[in-house]
């Protein structure tokens, strides 16, 4: 799995760093060292006015090799027996789970979506309505183009039956 280097942004440490910041130069964002604070700050969490420049983490990579009897270094594991250790088996399962679940963003956000609903039952009434719902997709909803039953579920309890709708 992937780490980065901490960065600082107006003197602020973070202990979890993101993946992605963005300078205000591209030598800020070539820098090999952590960047740190600055007035304005150096680099920022966010693509907005000068801050153009991407700062990637700095990515350490991890073969998950059978010969490898425990992989360390993530304090934030709570899916091992022996947290933060993990063994070979619990590391494979991990990348199994990432690999059929998150592994691209359509992915993490199906998955995602599925997790927020777990705690949903027939207390709450559910709809969806797709960002372009007509039958037509190449003109936006009108007369002529109606919603398509297809890309539309009307509010319901949210029950059996109302899960197990496929659009």
């Amino acid at each position: 799995m992937a780490s980065s280097t901490p960065t600082s942004v107006s003197g602020v440490s973070y202990a979890y760093p993101a993946y992605v910041r963005y300078c205000s130069s591209s030598a800020l964002a070539l820098a090999a060292a952590p960047v740190s604070g600055g007035s304005p700050a150096s680099c920022n969490s966010k693509y907005f006015g000068s801050y153009t420049y991407p700062r990637y983490g700095r990515f350490t990579r991890m073969d998950i090799v059978p010969t490898t009897a425990t992989y360390t270094g993530r304090p934030l594991r709570p899916d091992c027996s022996a947290a933060p250790n993990c063994t070979f088996t619990e590391e494979m399962t991990n990348f199994a789970n990432w690999y059929a679940y998150y592994r691209t963003r359509i992915q993490m956000m199906k998955s995602s979506g599925g997790i927020a609903f777990t705690g949903v039952d027939d207390r709450y009434r559910v709809g969806f309505i797709t960002l372009s719902p007509g039958s037509n997709t190449a003109n936006p909803v009108s007369a002529g183009n109606p919603v398509s039953a297809s890309r539309y579920l009307a509010i319901n309890t949210f029950n059996t039956t109302q899960k197990a709708v496929v659009l």
